[in-house]
């Protein structure tokens, strides 16, 4: 995201309080429950995924929501582990 022009303030801020994100509601909401994936799964209600419905988000999307947020996870895990491990002490 920094060369898209983001510094860490800004995108540290937006995973903070997603709700000042300059986007529709739908991809707000698809922001929002990505970082929740991400940060705290189990804080997750059918309430949440009945919302996402509301807003359009279909099954498929929701899935797909899921997906890409597992394999960044997965990727920030095994590249953060990778580099510390070659790292000179």
């Amino acid at each position: 995201m920094t060369k898209l022009g983001f510094d860490e303030p800004a995108l540290d801020g937006f995973c903070a309080n997603p709700g000042v994100l300059p986007l529709p509601e739908r991809e707000r909401l698809f922001v929002e429950y990505v970082l929740q994936l991400a940060t705290d799964p189990p804080q997750l209600q059918p309430k949440d995924f009945q919302e996402m419905a509301a807003e359009g988000l279909s099954q498929e999307n929701v899935q797909e929501l899921i997906a890409f947020t597992a394999f960044a996870v997965f990727n920030t895990i095994f590249t953060t582990a990778t580099i510390t491990a070659l790292q000179d002490e």
